[in-house]
């Protein structure tokens, strides 16, 4: 089979697969640090930005966890436009940037899987334009407990980031940012 053949193959699967897709991933631990205590709260609040829509929850819908439970985050992606809009897709560690701070600003220490992917950074195996139709909705879902030390007694406040196309181009782009939610780890 021909490489033009084989890439059109995977390309188009991966669009047809988006609209239900559903990760667990590993997390991008390089990102934007702002201020994200001083940022709105929000759990259902999603934020608008170049046409698209990002938003994200945790699993657990009360905002509690206990210590050593394993903590996902819901990421939503979604063409809120009436047209069809592109994304860069290679790995959502790649291309969701997660900070996350506790109520006085500080990070939360690394666990040995999450400096592993730190130290992988920068390595990029594949990147594949991808059409997002109108309404279309790309879903992840990642296990943060694994990339980070969510110690007990704590609360955290949680944004993600991604680059997005800016409307109308496809060689410019812009920073989305998703709504903050704030979670207790409780003993």
């Amino acid at each position: 089979m021909s490489t033009k053949i084989r890439l059109t193959m995977i390309s188009a699967l991966i669009v047809a697969g988006f609209s239900t897709m559903a990760m667990t991933s590993r997390v991008n631990l390089i990102g934007r640090h702002d201020d994200m205590t001083q940022r709105p709260v929000s759990k259902d609040e999603s934020v608008i930005s170049e046409g698209f829509r990002l938003s994200v929850k945790l699993d657990k819908e009360e905002g509690e966890v206990k210590q050593g439970d394993a903590v996902f985050l819901s990421i939503t992606i979604q063409n809120v436009t009436g047209g069809t809009l592109y994304l860069f897709d290679s790995h959502p560690e790649k291309d969701y940037k997660i900070s996350i701070v506790n109520a006085q600003g500080d990070k939360p220490l690394l666990t040995d899987r999450g400096r592993q992917l730190l130290d992988n950074a920068g390595n990029d195996y594949r990147r594949v334009r991808v059409k997002v139709l109108s309404g279309q909705e790309m879903h992840y879902r990642i296990e943060i407990s694994k990339f980070y030390n969510l110690l007990p007694d704590n609360t955290y406040y949680i944004t993600v980031n991604r680059q997005v196309f800016k409307m109308g181009t496809l060689d410019q782009f812009a920073d989305l940012s998703s709504n903050t939610l704030e979670f207790r780890v409780v003993r």
